[in-house]
């Protein structure tokens, strides 16, 4: 079964990186005072992460920013009561590259940043990532170094709600 696995592993890491090596001529980034467009993608599993992301999000909009949020349940279930467009475990393949009409409702639009409010290192919300439009994309630390132009160190007793505060300093300080 380790073998399997490593296979999978490898295979998805391939992927990625093309996927990555394809993003092709990026806007300039900018920071959060001047962006328009924000695109947030998170890991919609737990409540808590939940209403971290959608508080912040609110935050964003309140500033006159429009936000659209795209998050990765880790379930077969289907849900109807979330204020946020989702994809679960039915909507990607088994190398865990995302598929769907709401992750490609997502992938159309241009975001002057794209924000991976996961801590964690979810691969689905990484290929979203690679895939997006966007000038400045922020994330986790992750082996895949190339997604994303700044990268916040998760410890992993840090809680969403910390990592979001980084980030959102982080992009303050960016003109």
């Amino acid at each position: 079964m380790d073998f399997f696995r490593d296979l999978k592993n490898k295979l998805t890491s391939y992927f990625l990186k093309k996927r990555i090596l394809s993003f092709g001529k990026r806007k300039d980034p900018i920071g959060l005072a001047k962006a328009q467009t924000i695109g947030i993608v998170f890991d919609a599993t737990e409540q808590l992460n939940q209403d971290a992301v959608t508080n912040y999000a609110n935050a964003l909009k309140n500033n006159g920013k429009k936000v659209k949020l795209l998050a990765f349940i880790d379930s077969d279930k289907e849900y109807n009561s979330f204020i946020f467009n989702y994809f679960n475990k039915k909507n990607i393949n088994w190398l865990g590259i995302p598929k769907g009409q709401e992750v490609e409702k997502f992938l159309f639009n241009e975001y002057d940043i794209l924000m991976n409010l996961n801590s964690g290192k979810e691969i689905p919300l990484q290929f979203v990532t690679a895939e997006s439009k966007a000038g400045l994309r922020v994330g986790p630390v992750t082996e895949h170094s190339e997604l994303y132009d700044l990268m916040i160190d998760t410890k992993d007793n840090q809680n969403l709600s910390n990592f979001i505060g980084q980030v959102d300093y982080l992009l303050k300080t960016i003109e």
